[in-house]
């Protein structure tokens, strides 16, 4: 779990790309599984790569969506982030966060899909002391996962 705390951290901030283009090069780096396996996944798609120690960040355009995907030095995908209206969320999460963090505005909904895992949603709440960000499973369960301030 903390290396999800790590990605959803990584998601919330700017990469410095060190490969755009279709995908058609190498990486800096040795991770061209990853490479083989977004290609795969992603067929045709240009996408800017950032290559860390520890995982490869994909940033690149899906059915008009920005997407995210992150893959670990092995080159398994560790999941693929976009961001969604918080219209999307059901009715009966939005009653709960309402409810429960009364004052706290919704600003960022982003969805995490990984290979064979039900879909988990990230949702930054904010007020004007503080921002959480929760985390709904599919079943619509809600927990805190992070306090940021």
């Amino acid at each position: 779990m903390k290396k999800f705390a790590a990605i959803a951290a990584i998601v919330l901030t700017a990469a410095q790309p060190v490969f755009a283009g279709n995908n058609t090069g190498t990486l800096e780096g040795e991770n061209t599984r990853a490479m083989k396996s977004f290609n795969a996944s992603y067929k045709g798609a240009s996408a800017i790569w950032n290559e860390e120690k520890n995982y490869t960040e994909v940033l690149f355009f899906w059915n008009g969506h920005m997407m995210d995907s992150f893959y670990d030095v092995d080159g398994n995908l560790i999941g693929t982030f976009h961001t969604v209206a918080a219209s999307t969320l059901p009715a009966k999460v939005r009653e709960h966060i309402a409810s429960w963090y009364k004052g706290y505005e919704i600003k960022e909904v982003t969805v995490m899909q990984k290979d064979g895992e039900d879909d988990m949603t990230y949702v930054k709440v904010v007020s004007p002391k503080h921002i959480r960000v929760l985390e709904v499973k599919a079943d619509g369960d809600i927990n805190e996962f992070e306090a940021l301030r």
